[in-house]
């Protein structure tokens, strides 16, 4: 079976780790640091994300999702006990290879906010987030197949929660698992019935 390169890459390389840039010179001749160091108001990273998602609709579908996310740290670590974090705003390009289902691929675009549950000295920061944005699909008649998405454009949203470990100050790994939701809003009705597909799995960055 042909798979677009493209995926396979970046699956393999944000399986391993994916790299966090930092603005500025806050991080300059800094050590290795604990989470709280890390964690800052304006502080921009860079991460890759790919995995594996699964319906849990009628749809039986999987997708294999593979995203470039840029992050921005919107405050500084504030709250105490275990609500201790910061807030920070993710902007998610994603695209994805329908490995089983009626459709064959998914581009498309995201964003939404992340709360980081940042500890004192802790590497592990627990995190919870939710992004919303709009997709397109290769849309496929309901002729061809009952559970088809009625058109190619079509709005998305998901929630996550996962841990991300800090190997350095600008290197960090992740699990996360995630539930997406993917429907066109009932724009192509009555033509057409809106199908919505609704996958979750778990994805490493």
């Amino acid at each position: 079976m042909k798979r677009p390169l493209f995926f396979i890459c970046v699956t393999c390389l944000a399986l391993w780790q994916s790299c966090e840039v930092f603005a500025g010179e806050y991080l300059v001749n800094k050590k290795i640091s604990p989470a709280e160091d890390v964690f800052y108001a304006d502080a921009v990273s860079l991460a890759l994300e790919a995995g594996g998602l699964f319906s849990t609709n009628s749809h039986d579908t999987t997708w294999i999702p593979a995203s470039m996310v840029v992050g921005w740290q919107l405050d500084e670590v504030g709250n105490d006990g275990w609500k201790r974090g910061n807030t920070q705003f993710n902007f998610e390009f994603k695209g994805a290879a329908i490995e089983k289902g009626v459709e064959k691929k998914f581009l498309g675009f995201m964003a939404g906010p992340q709360y980081n549950f940042v500890q004192h000295g802790w590497k592990w920061v627990p995190f919870v987030g939710a992004r919303v944005g709009v997709g397109f699909v290769e849309s496929q008649s309901e002729a061809v197949d009952a559970r088809a998405l009625a058109q190619d454009f079509n709005f998305t949203f998901s929630v996550n929660a996962g841990v991300r470990y800090l190997i350095t100050n600008h290197w960090h790994a992740a699990i996360m698992v995630e539930n997406q939701h993917i429907s066109n809003g009932g724009l192509s009705e009555p033509q057409r019935a809106n199908r919505a597909v609704d996958i979750l799995g778990a994805k490493f960055l």
